[in-house]
């Protein structure tokens, strides 16, 4: 493990920093007003941040560079994926991370990768913003479960918060197979498969996914739909601390086509 890793895990959480300009060079976006207090500020395309003040004051060599303190590293990134297309991060000069929507489309994570092993951003400013490995399970409750969406319209591509970027496909942290190909438009159905049985995706209502004992009384849904769910059944079920199964072994959620074919597995 790089030493600049070791430092970044340790004595967490920290105080970020984004080093942005005042002065637009080539290649440059304009960050959102909302993280720079009205200031006109510029950053590169993979941002620049850093985990101490003193880090990023090294990083300002220019006199139109600015430090800019983050409230909140995790909020930080929110804004700038949809609003700046910001796909990528640059921490502390070294670790390169990417930045997509995980779990729901709205809602960002960093995932940093280092000697095969993956780390993920996640939490908030009120209990911290931690790097946790990809093994271990997420502590911020899944968005769909707290922003208020009855039908879990995050998973469908709609939110009440009226996101800007809810067409962003989300990642999960758990381990993903597809033993076969299918069309987007095949009807699949959902298959959750636990220590005690298996059941299915039936839909949603307001105490969060309707499950169902046998493919009869499951969704039909697309393809492309029933690889969304699944992924929000993993991440809430098995990748979430306060998931039903987060401490069952041996439980997954499988994407299978009404003909009875496996085309996705979560783990």
């Amino acid at each position: 493990m790089r030493s600049e890793l070791t430092n970044l895990l340790t004595d967490q959480p920290h105080t970020y920093y984004c080093v942005a300009s005042s002065a637009k060079e080539a290649g440059m976006v304009k960050l959102p007003d909302m993280v720079t207090e009205g200031k006109r500020l510029y950053t590169t395309p993979a941002v620049r941040v850093y985990s101490s003040e003193e880090l990023a004051d090294a990083a300002c060599v220019k006199k139109t560079d600015r430090a800019l303190e983050l409230v909140c590293l995790a909020c930080f990134l929110n804004i700038l994926r949809p609003r700046i297309g910001t796909d990528a991060m640059v921490l502390d000069d070294v670790l390169h991370c990417s930045v997509a929507a995980w779990r729901a489309p709205c809602q960002t994570t960093a995932v940093l990768e280092d000697d095969g092993e993956r780390y993920y951003v996640e939490g908030c400013a009120e209990g911290g913003v931690f790097w946790s490995h990809a093994s271990e399970k997420a502590e911020t409750t899944p968005p769909f479960l707290q922003c208020g969406a009855q039908y879990a319209d995050c998973v469908w591509g709609g939110c009440p918060r009226d996101y800007p970027y809810l067409n962003a496909e989300p990642i999960t942290l758990c381990t993903t197979t597809r033993p076969a190909d299918a069309p987007p438009d095949v009807e699949c159905h959902v298959r959750f498969d636990a220590p005690h049985g298996s059941f299915y995706f039936a839909g949603m209502s307001p105490q969060g996914f309707d499950m169902a004992p046998s493919p009869a009384s499951a969704a039909n849904l697309r393809a492309d739909q029933a690889e969304r769910v699944a992924t929000a059944l993993a991440n809430v079920h098995i990748h979430w601390s306060d998931g039903m199964m987060a401490g069952a072994p041996g439980c997954s959620v499988t994407v299978v086509t009404t003909a009875g074919r496996e085309v996705m597995v979560i783990r």
